[in-house]
């Protein structure tokens, strides 16, 4: 018999990926494919039903379309935790220790590793949202096929005209909720603010979107407190990019990360196979995996999780995330001066910027939403700003409204909705 072997093939440079703090290639061979996904061919309707399995349990399930601007149907599985792996529970000890690095995370994660297809995954340190791109709590997702917008591999913002490729960024259930028990999850409420926090454990499943394998109580912890969750994510080949003159690609895509075709001695030897299950190298749709005639889609029940303590405003939705993404917010320096330049600008689109980049704040760094608010009420007051600040009654607004009926007169288009504010 022969043992699953897991290599770290190289370092990746994940300056390029701004959700990415370390990443990994890694090569599984001899693989167990416990944990491997199954698909159908696509429908008349160009779509295909998938299933992510454990030990033949679906953990999620799908109905998945081939435009990749569009959302699939998911529905939540048999629940992870009766699936009986050992390996899960060999790793435990190890996972909920101080994360150190991605090396050492790699080792201890060998058991479960090995439970994968064999084939090229990159593990990657990132944050994930414990929402599903939606406003309410992952783990409350319904019984039943449900629309995920997080799930669409690219998602069209209609304000700037663009599109946000996916990149790992919400999770969706693998346990049941039945298994959550709060004060085992408020245990980790002070540990998973540092840095060096336990690590929760996911794996790629499309889009946006991440199965969790491991830390829902994690999960639970950090929603109660309005921050991400620190993940590895697991994440296999998810699309080849060729020329059109060659089958052989140039690159391998694992979701927003891409190689080139020379970090994989396997097609340098001339082996075009990726994975144990795939026989070509073009593009995976449907994903890797082995394809079947037919998958049916089960209901499992689950009660909803309490949402009353969580703080779950200040995780952006996959539309303000990807809004935010397509206005290349490396380039936007939010200070008063650097906005006055913007606004003071020609090119209209500066002001689409600005409001992506206050949605997206307003979430995650409050002190530069208002910085941007206070120069927009300035040069460019609209609806949308003035609905931010009556969102937001603080001494800071509440001087914005001020000042702002101090230069204006009844006759102005916002004087009603600018003296809403004390209402």
């Amino acid at each position: 018999m022969k043992y699953p072997e897991i290599k770290i093939m190289k370092q990746i440079n994940t300056q390029p990926y701004r959700w990415c703090k370390e990443a990994v290639l890694l090569q599984i061979t001899n693989g167990k494919s416990a944990l491997t996904r199954i698909s159908t061919k696509a429908d008349e309707n160009y779509c295909y039903h998938s299933q992510l399995l454990l030990n033949g349990k679906p953990l999620i399930q799908g109905n998945y379309p081939l435009c990749p601007t569009c959302c699939g149907l998911l529905a939540r599985g048999y629940g992870i935790e009766k699936t009986d792996t050992p390996e899960l529970k060999t790793i435990r000890d190890n996972i909920n220790a101080e994360y150190q690095n991605i090396f050492t995370a790699v080792k201890n994660l060998q058991p479960l590793l090995g439970l994968f297809d064999s084939g090229y995954y990159v593990i990657a340190d990132t944050e994930l949202y414990p929402t599903t791109g939606d406003e309410y709590f992952f783990a409350n997702v319904p019984d039943e096929l449900t629309c995920i917008s997080a799930s669409c591999e690219d998602f069209w913002i209609s304000d700037v005209c663009d599109v946000t490729s996916g990149f790992p960024s919400y999770i969706y259930p693998t346990q049941s909720n039945e298994c959550l028990n709060i004060p085992h999850a408020r245990t980790y409420l002070e540990k998973v603010i540092q840095d060096n926090s336990p690590r929760a454990i996911a794996y790629y499943d499309s889009g946006f979107l991440c199965a969790l394998l491991d830390g829902h109580h994690k999960a639970y912890a950090c929603a109660l407190q309005g921050i991400p969750l620190k993940s590895l994510v697991i994440i296999p080949v998810t699309a080849c990019c060729h020329t059109s003159q060659s089958e052989t690609p140039y690159t391998i895509c694992f979701s927003d990360i891409t190689l080139p075709v020379s970090d994989f001695p396997l097609l340098q030897q001339g082996n075009t196979i990726l994975s144990e299950n795939e026989t070509t190298i073009k593009t995976l749709y449907p994903p890797s995996g082995y394809v079947v005639s037919n998958i049916t889609i089960e209901k499992y029940h689950n009660m909803p999780i309490s949402e009353i303590a969580m703080q779950l405003y200040y995780y952006p939705t996959v539309k303000v995330l990807a809004s935010f993404y397509a206005v290349s917010p490396e380039k936007l320096d939010i200070t008063d001066e650097n906005i006055t330049k913007l606004m003071t600008s020609t090119n209209p689109y500066h002001y689409h910027e600005l409001c992506c980049a206050m949605d997206f704040y307003e979430r995650t760094d409050f002190p530069k939403a208002l910085t941007i608010a206070r120069n927009l009420i300035n040069f460019y007051p609209t609806k949308k700003l003035f609905s931010f600040l009556l969102r937001h009654k603080i001494p800071e607004t509440e001087q914005m409204i001020i000042d702002y009926l101090i230069e204006h007169d009844p006759t102005d288009e916002f004087w009603t909705l600018a003296n809403s504010y004390w209402l």
